[in-house]
C-alpha cells in the first residue's frame, strides 16, 4: 500500500482539489481536504478498476472505510 497527497494550489488549467489518500492492491481511499467536512471516496479496485462506483456510503464496506481512514491518518502523521 502507499499514501499520496495533492496539496499544492490548483493551477487554472487543472481543477484538482487538495486531497490525500491510500491505495492498496484492492482498495483506494481518497479524502478531499478543501471541503468542510472533507469529502471522501472509496473504490474497490479489484471489482472496479476504472473507479466508477464510489462505495464510501455502502454499509457493507464500513469496516474497510474505517481501516483505510486510520491507515491514511497514520501515514500522514508519520510523514509530517
Amino acid at each position: 500500500d502507499w499514501y499520496y497527497e495533492h496539496t499544492y494550489a490548483n493551477p487554472p488549467q487543472h481543477a484538482i482539489p487538495k486531497s490525500e489518500g491510500v491505495r492498496t492492491t484492492d482498495w483506494k481511499y481518497v479524502r478531499y481536504t478543501d471541503f468542510q467536512p472533507p469529502v471522501e471516496q472509496l473504490f474497490h479496485l479489484a471489482d472496479d478498476p476504472r473507479e466508477e462506483r464510489d462505495l464510501v456510503n455502502a454499509p457493507q464496506h464500513a469496516g474497510q472505510l474505517t481501516n483505510l481512514r486510520e491507515l491514511c491518518e497514520r501515514y500522514r502523521k508519520e510523514l509530517q
